[in-house]
Order: structure tokens, then sequence, then C-alpha cells
């Protein structure tokens, strides 16, 4: 029902893109000293993290803990094997909308923890440029939890207000209505 909330539009690519105006990892949103990166291996560790701090006793780094990479079912206890993944990528955010945006709705999108579908902790390989990069899910699922990677893919593209082109359209309208039509994971749909 979601999707058919999306603008389908094609894609757009008629401001140059640079990555770095997302300010990804750049900012500490709520103040406890921690980045994106370190937020998201806090928050989506399945044990209790290991936390590196400052003098002062202010938290600075996730330096331990035990993860799953959802992409591919991949354990891990060392944060240094993951990633962080803009489960819609900045450059596909760019091309569906996001080039039209003021410097602070980049950078909220680029440090999104308001929503634990939009940044996510995979291993290297998933998130590399063999594997997923900047891609769309018509370029690219992955290997497993492909509902659950469609279901936020289009959760993300909602709460965010991005388009989806047509290709984006016809593999996610499969996906959710073809295997996934069983398989509904609850999606809390936040605006930003």
């Amino acid at each position: 029902e979601v999707l058919e909330l999306l603008r389908i539009n094609p894609e757009t690519n008629q401001k140059p893109y640079d990555a770095d105006l997302f300010k990804y990892g750049d900012t500490d949103e709520d103040g406890d000293c921690l980045r994106a990166r370190d937020e998201v291996l806090m928050r989506d560790s399945l044990v209790q993290p290991v936390l590196q701090r400052n003098s002062n006793g202010c938290v600075i780094k996730v330096v331990g803990g035990e993860w799953l990479s959802w992409y591919d079912n991949v354990r891990t206890k060392d944060p240094q094997d993951l990633q962080i993944d803009h489960l819609v990528s900045k450059k596909q955010a760019w091309v569906s909308g996001a080039s039209e945006w003021n410097k602070e709705k980049l950078e909220r999108f680029g440090n999104d923890l308001g929503f634990a579908g939009s940044l996510v902790a995979v291993t290297t390989k998933m998130n590399g440029a063999g594997e997923k990069g900047s891609k769309d899910p018509s370029e690219w699922l992955p290997p497993e939890n492909k509902c659950k990677f469609s279901q936020n893919y289009v959760a993300v593209k909602y709460r965010w207000g991005l388009a989806i082109d047509n290709a984006e359209f016809q593999v996610l309208a499969d996906q959710l209505a073809g295997p996934c039509g069983d398989q509904l994971i609850k999606v809390e749909l936040v605006p930003n």
C-alpha cells in the first residue's frame, strides 16, 4: 500500500552529486558524543556493546559487541567488519529528489537515526562497490532478507518524500506482492 503512495519519476541528475553534502558522520545530533556510525552499532548490537570513553566519561566509540548483518546473515563481534549502509543510498536519494533539498535536510538524511531502516550495520562485502554500493533494488537485492530490505526501502523513500523510477517500482511491486506477500514485516512509517 505504501509503495502506491510514492511518486514515480525518472531519476534526475541535473546537479552534480557530492556525497559530502550529506555530512554523514560529521554530526552528533543528540549531543552524546557519538556520531551516526557508533549510534547504529550501539543500537544494533545483539549484546551489551563495549564502549570507549574519553577522559570526561563521554562515550566516543563502540569497540565491541555482536552484530548480525542481515543482508547476508553474517554474525560478527568485530565492529571493524561492518560498514553503516544508507539503505537508500545517498546517491539514490540525490537522483530521487534530494538534489533539491537544503543543506540541513541533506544532513538529516545522511545521519538519519529516527528510523532504524535508514542506516543499517552490514558487512563490508555487502556494502561494497561490487555488491550494493549505490544501486537501487532494480539493480541489486541482498542475498538474504529481500523482503525486509524491500519493505524498509519503500519506508525510507516514503519517509523522505523521495520518488522511485519505473524499474524500482516494478521490482519492489513484484517482491512485495510475490515472495514477500505473506511475510509482511511491521515497518513503522515515521515522517522525518
